[in-house]
């Protein structure tokens, strides 16, 4: 008979049947105030074998994984394990391997390399809540694309610290992966320490993605592991003796022969020889932000009689044959020809879905830009990004046989009145920003259309420059009732213009109840008066509106 181990129980026995989320929520529970004593183990031996058997740890490392799920999931620290399981601080720290070999699974992150506080991924959570085990990513067989997107996502400029030995490592990991790549070869064939390497490797991303060929020292501080370890890096990147530029990959920029000891960029042969396939000096980078009008689905708007107006002629403006004749004739009169468009008002009323509509209805492409994606902390990171667009939106107009339509989406901060006196840096990159897009628009030649939810306070600068200003309200209830007809067809007239009369609601709040109808039919069937189950949805919306407005100081 086979002997078994008290420590790990077969867990396909019946009575050990247990998911990975009540193995979790049992083991956090009994450890609390626990002091880890034996008897602990003894009580939770189940659950504990549990997450042992999936995730391949020992105990120990179970029960403080399950322990950082229950006071996490983020920025979880020695102190937080002292008061859970009521231990001293000694007992805490003795967890440091336990969380080393947790993260080197990709069970756990260090914030920062400093490793006093840590996370859990957000995916590990999701995937315990279906009972499915969480593994760490393995980035092999990438194609060059997906690769410098991976990095990005490692540099990114989204989090406010980065792990920078970690991300060191993670770079060094995926180039080794990716040995089929010419571009991994050329990389490793370099022979660069791990720090610069991923420094070569932070310049091609922001060439490639962000068309960035201006790197200044401050960016290269967050790949460095210490702040001792930068200042004694940073005389070499400014004297250019680091690898990097002995080899000729890297090379400081010169303004009018001048040498900037602080900007780097690119040497001309490293952009041929690691990026030549990008063809850099054109907008191929941007062309994954291009929606082209055959992907944008049809779909019906509701307006009131003045927007509709003035949808209609904006839509027979951008018509070709119309559109290439106003350009004639406006450049003949000295005017200029590019056409900027303003939509704002109310959110959820298709000032978005409006511009894609009439992107399909005129053959045109959208070149779609979320502002939200455009901001930086990193000093100066903004301007370039807001310049980037532009320089990619001219490119592409050159090679398309159509104006494309340039979609600032959101763009809320932009248009509101410009700060004076100013002293934050935050304040600044605001005004910065739409100093940029004021003086691109005065020269531009396209079609600009900018989504806002501001409607009062707009820059008198912006609304000189905008020739077309659509203001969109609230639908009318007749309009309403059209909208709630269009997205439940079950509905009949007296339920739509019911429904209609008693919410104000914008097309986007009618198209989220109407989504939530559909789920409720998968889930319930359609038993039941429709009327009731729409209102029940219906004072579910007003509910949450009602609890965002109290939200604050009052």
């Amino acid at each position: 008979m086979k002997e078994k181990n008290p420590q790990h129980p077969p867990v396909e026995h019946p009575q050990y049947v247990m998911t990975l989320l009540q193995a979790f929520e049992s083991v956090s529970t009994l450890s609390e105030d626990s002091k880890l004593a034996p008897g602990f183990f003894r009580k939770a031996q189940i659950p504990i074998a549990v997450i042992c058997s999936r995730y391949g740890i020992s105990s120990r490392q179970a029960v403080l994984l399950a322990a950082c799920v229950e006071l996490g999931p983020r920025h979880i620290e020695y102190s937080d394990l002292c008061q859970h399981f009521s231990i001293t601080k000694f007992k805490a720290y003795a967890f440091a391997p336990d969380i080393d070999a947790l993260e080197e699974l990709g069970l756990l992150y260090y914030d920062d390399d400093d490793k006093d506080s840590f996370s859990v991924p957000s995916d590990f959570i999701n995937l315990m809540s279906r009972d499915e085990v969480y593994e760490k990513r393995k980035y092999v067989n990438l194609c060059i694309d997906e690769m410098l997107v991976v990095f990005d996502g490692l540099f990114g400029n989204n989090i406010d610290t980065i792990n920078a030995e970690k991300v060191v490592n993670t770079v060094s990991e995926i180039l080794a992966d990716n040995q089929h790549l010419a571009f991994s070869r050329k990389i490793c064939f370099f022979n660069l320490d791990r720090t610069e390497q991923a420094i070569l490797c932070y310049f091609c991303v922001r060439l490639v993605i962000y068309d960035d060929d201006d790197i200044r020292t401050s960016e290269l501080s967050r790949i460095y592991k210490s702040d001792a370890a930068f200042a004694r890096a940073k005389f070499s990147w400014r004297n250019g003796t680091t690898a990097s530029f002995v080899l000729g990959l890297i090379e400081h920029i010169c303004n009018d022969g001048i040498k900037d000891t602080d900007h780097f960029h690119l040497t001309d042969e490293a952009k041929a020889d690691l990026l030549g396939e990008f063809a850099l000096g054109t907008a191929d980078a941007a062309d994954s932000a291009l929606l082209r009008p055959d992907s944008l689905v049809e779909k019906k708007l509701f307006y009131s009689s003045e927007v509709e107006r003035q949808v209609d002629d904006l839509r027979s403006l951008l018509q070709p044959e119309k559109f290439a004749e106003i350009q004639r004739r406006m450049s003949e009169r000295g005017f200029r020809n590019g056409f900027a468009c303003l939509f704002y008002g109310t959110p959820g009323t298709g000032k978005t879905e409006t511009a894609m509509q009439l992107a399909r209805q005129s053959g045109r492409a959208i070149f779609f830009v979320e502002m939200a994606n455009i901001k930086s902390k990193w000093v100066g990171d903004s301007e370039k990004n807001i310049k980037a667009v532009f320089t990619h939106y001219r490119d592409i107009l050159q090679r398309e046989k159509l104006a494309p339509i340039l979609l600032f989406n959101e763009a809320d901060a932009i248009f509101g009145k410009r700060l004076e006196n100013v002293e934050h840096s935050v304040d600044k990159m605001e005004n910065a920003i739409q100093n940029i897009i004021l003086q691109e628009m005065e020269n531009f030649e396209g079609i600009l259309i900018a989504t806002t939810n501001i409607q009062q306070n707009f820059d008198k600068a912006f609304e000189r420059r905008f020739l077309y200003k659509i203001k969109f309200d609230l639908p009318s209830p007749s309009s309403r009732a059209m909208i709630w007809k269009e997205m439940i067809p079950d509905l009949d007239d007296v339920g739509a213009t019911a429904l209609a009369g008693k919410y104000n609601f914008s097309g986007g709040q009618i198209e989220n109840i109407a989504r939530l109808h559909t789920i409720d039919i998968i889930l319930r069937g359609t038993d039941g008066d429709i009327l009731a189950r729409l209102m029940r949805h219906c004072e579910k919306e007003v509910i949450d509106n009602d609890n965002r407005k109290k939200i604050g100081f009052s």
